[in-house]
């Protein structure tokens, strides 16, 4: 059928001249480099808001926990990983009758 075609001036369908003109292998990199990076980007920013989201989740939940405990509690402290006090408490010391800075 090639043959007959091209005695013809025809261009057959299975001309492989045409289907190597399609595909350009550089445009493909071009295009799937582009489309990979987008991806990783869209999924960086992501992450990224995510996080700040549940960092100031976090923080506004322990505002109002710490908001709460002041109102039904006499004192309230802070403790760290070896559960030490993190600070000065007056109400707390009040409550031991000690001065406040010998906490």
């Amino acid at each position: 059928v090639y043959l007959a075609a091209s005695q013809f001036g025809l261009r057959s369908s299975i001309d492989k001249s045409e289907h190597a003109s399609g595909f350009n292998a550089p445009d493909f990199v071009y295009f799937a480099t582009i489309a990979v990076g987008t991806f990783c980007a869209k999924a960086a920013v992501w992450a990224q808001t995510r996080d700040r989201l549940q960092v100031s989740l976090f923080s506004s939940e322990r505002g109002v926990m710490r908001r709460l405990l002041d109102l039904m509690c006499d004192a309230t402290i802070d403790l760290d990983g070896d559960l030490r006090l993190t600070g000065q408490f007056p109400q707390f010391a009040g409550m031991l009758m000690l001065e406040p800075g010998r906490m």
